[in-house]
């Protein structure tokens, strides 16, 4: 994968060490600098790390898998916090994402919460463009093919675009609820009422102890497709006439 990254450590001798420390010591102000911008990466992490574990396709959750990621989450925290409708301050916002950028320019996550940011903004190109890096780096991650999906689905209103993406982040991760669902409004949008039935309804047999607010949602989604699919019959029936 282009995403992975050789992570590099230094080390100096103890004796190196010694004479720093005797005739060069830290001032008291840099010791606390550095305490701080250590809690703060370390905060960073932990916040990316339980919305991971609370839902990987919260589009705050980030996929942290080595030590140079693990610093990149501070900068993607913050660049997200900028962008908030509350806060809008997206130039701000993409300063950050430049900043992880000259760190590790190949993390995949840093192209999807920039390609967010520009969506909020209207910029849909350069956000298209930002999503198409992340798969160059990234091409078989299924929760950036999902979010892909859903951005070109609602955004760019791609409807082929997004089914083709939707389906194959369905044929890696087919146990996903969030993909399943995507997968199958794709395939409502293009009349293939039947298959996207099929796919929700396989969620109800394979989940029997499903939360409500998700059995809400599917069964939702399900009379919608059965409504629009009576409607399309209708319409057959009508030009046969």
């Amino acid at each position: 994968s282009k995403s992975d990254v050789t992570e590099c450590k230094y080390s100096i001798p103890d004796f190196a060490k010694e004479f720093l420390l005797k005739h060069y010591p830290p001032s008291r102000d840099l010791v606390q600098s550095v305490n701080n911008n250590i809690k703060k990466l370390s905060g960073s992490f932990e916040q990316a790390s339980l919305a991971s574990n609370i839902n990987e396709f919260n589009i705050k959750a980030l996929e942290i898998r080595n030590q140079n990621e693990k610093v990149i989450a501070r900068y993607l925290h913050e660049s997200l916090r900028l962008s908030h409708p509350r806060i809008k301050k997206m130039d701000e916002a993409l300063d950050q994402i430049s900043r992880a950028k000259e760190i590790v320019p190949n993390y995949f996550e840093i192209y999807r919460i920039s390609a967010l940011i520009k969506s909020y903004r209207g910029d849909l190109l350069g956000a298209n463009e930002d999503y198409l890096i992340a798969l160059e780096i990234e091409p078989n991650n299924a929760r950036l093919l999902y979010f892909y999906s859903m951005f070109m689905l609602t955004k760019m209103n791609d409807v082929e675009s997004a089914l083709t993406y939707a389906k194959k982040a369905y044929e890696i991760k087919p146990e996903s609820l969030e993909i399943a669902i995507c997968y199958a409004r794709c395939m409502g949008y293009q009349g293939n009422f039947d298959v996207a039935i099929d796919i929700l309804d396989k969620r109800f047999n394979d989940d029997t102890q499903m939360p409500p607010d998700t059995f809400r949602v599917i069964t939702t989604i399900m009379i919608d497709l059965y409504r629009r699919w009576a409607n399309t019959d209708v319409d057959l029936n009508c030009d046969r006439k």
